[in-house]
């Protein structure tokens, strides 16, 4: 690192995922948890999933989710949805699982035909 450089959680924990290393980036964004990005929540939620924080994990990626409506960003939205109701559904949360499922559909309706609604099928 130059010492021009700014050394930030996202820009710090950016990095390790090509590592492996799901700790660093875990305890580089976890206490930046509020004010991360997009697309640092979403690692913030896949770094938890990895170093075994589940609870951590369905937590931050249903903040994602409503992040990504918020900015409509749509088909990431959808994706998320299904990924957490799948989830909710394994761990035998059915009935939450189902409304996450639920929020999947109203999504992926707005959206063109695509791989979405095929998982949106195999869910159901």
């Amino acid at each position: 690192m130059t010492s021009d450089a700014v050394s930030t959680p996202a820009a710090t924990a950016g990095t390790a995922p090509g590592l492996q290393d799901w700790g660093t980036v875990h305890s580089d964004l976890v206490g930046a948890r509020d004010g991360l990005s997009t697309s640092d929540l979403g690692l913030l939620a896949e770094a938890a999933w990895w170093i075994g924080n589940e609870p951590e994990s369905t937590e931050v990626a249903e903040d994602l989710y409503h992040r990504l409506v918020a900015e409509g960003r749509t088909e990431l939205a959808a994706d998320c949805a299904l990924r957490l109701a799948l989830l909710w559904v394994v761990r035998g949360d059915v009935p939450v699982g189902t409304a996450w499922l639920s929020r999947a559909r109203r999504v992926i309706a707005d959206l063109p035909r695509g791989v979405l609604h095929g998982y949106l099928l195999y869910l159901d």
